[in-house]
């Protein structure tokens, strides 16, 4: 695997993603054994995947992704009738 692939590797000891005003470096990411995000900057999740196979084994690390929704108009709640 080229250098290139992978741009940068970033581990945070502690995040509080329920936090507004948190950005995540990257959408991919795994929790290690120590309890730290340790996120993973890449645009292809097969290519980030290959990257935690090979840095620390198959299977012990599962790689999760935050969704970070980008809408242009304010969310609003509808209510529906189902009589």
């Amino acid at each position: 695997m080229s250098t290139k692939e992978i741009e940068t590797i970033t581990i945070d000891s502690y995040v509080d993603m329920d936090d507004p005003e948190f950005k995540a470096p990257s959408n991919y990411y795994i929790i290690n054994s120590l309890g730290d995000r340790v996120f993973i900057l890449t645009r292809s999740r097969a290519k980030a995947e290959q990257w935690i196979t090979d840095t620390y084994g198959r299977g012990f690390f599962k790689l999760r992704t935050i969704k970070i929704e980008k809408t242009n108009k304010p969310l609003s709640v509808r209510g529906t009738a189902t009589r």
